[in-house]
């Protein structure tokens, strides 16, 4: 009976039934959430963000687990991008290029690092990062930088090449 109930909420929200199976089998989570408690708020507190009902059942079709977000966590998420710069059009734009990365906790300490990281080290903004290549943030820093994954490996590099990495801060 639950299951129906949640299904027939699903396909009342614009989700197809192909889309739906897709979500349920990714995102059994889902499942167990109340529609009226969990589910329905996070559906309607995304279309506010992502303007559409239309662009929501893209999103949560690509990251089921967008279902899972909590929603401290996505006005969280929503206060990092515009800190960021975002604009409104923006933060759709970025959440609907990589959805897979919005249910994170953008305002977590280790994703804040990454943040820093990108623009410190690499010199590339946070802006830029979410509008332009919001996929490497979904990337821990030991996949991004051979340097935090293998710092042994720097000081064969530096023996073999005297200089290589004079001027640079790591």
């Amino acid at each position: 009976m639950f299951l129906a109930r949640t299904s027939m909420h699903f396909l009342l929200a614009g989700f197809s039934k192909q889309q739906l199976a897709k979500i349920l089998s990714m995102n059994t989570m889902a499942l167990t959430s109340s529609w009226d408690g969990k589910l329905q708020p996070v559906l309607v507190a995304l279309e506010g963000v992502l303007g559409s009902r239309q662009a929501v059942v893209t999103a949560v079709s690509e990251a089921p687990d967008l279902l899972g977000i909590a929603l401290a966590t996505l006005g969280d998420n929503l206060h990092v991008l515009r800190a960021a710069g975002l604009s409104p059009e923006e933060v759709r734009c970025s959440i609907s290029k990589q959805p897979q990365l919005f249910y994170r906790a953008y305002a977590s300490p280790e994703f804040q690092a990454k943040l820093r990281y990108f623009d410190e080290v690499l010199g590339r903004a946070p802006r830029l990062l979410f509008l332009k290549s919001p996929g490497y943030l979904k990337s821990s820093l030991r996949l991004i930088d051979y340097r935090v994954s293998y710092p042994q490996y720097m000081q064969v590099l530096q023996t073999l090449v005297p200089g290589l990495l004079s001027g640079h801060p790591y």
